[in-house]
């Protein structure tokens, strides 16, 4: 600012914004089994889980 008297008039502002993402994974392992006939038995995933990946209900809000 140069040398001089002043008076306040007010301010300009300006924002920065940061945020950090982070990203959880959670893997679903359904167990499978054989048995003596040569049957394949496999256990089921929890209802949410209906895709090979997905995204988690809060991730699409």
């Amino acid at each position: 600012m140069p040398k001089g008297d002043y008076t306040e008039s007010g301010y300009k502002a300006r924002q920065v914004i940061d945020f950090s993402v982070s990203i959880i994974v959670t893997e679903y392992r359904a167990q499978i089994l054989v048995d003596a006939k040569g049957k394949q038995h496999i256990a089921k995933f929890p209802s949410f889980v209906t895709r090979p990946i997905q995204y988690a209900t809060a991730a699409l809000k």
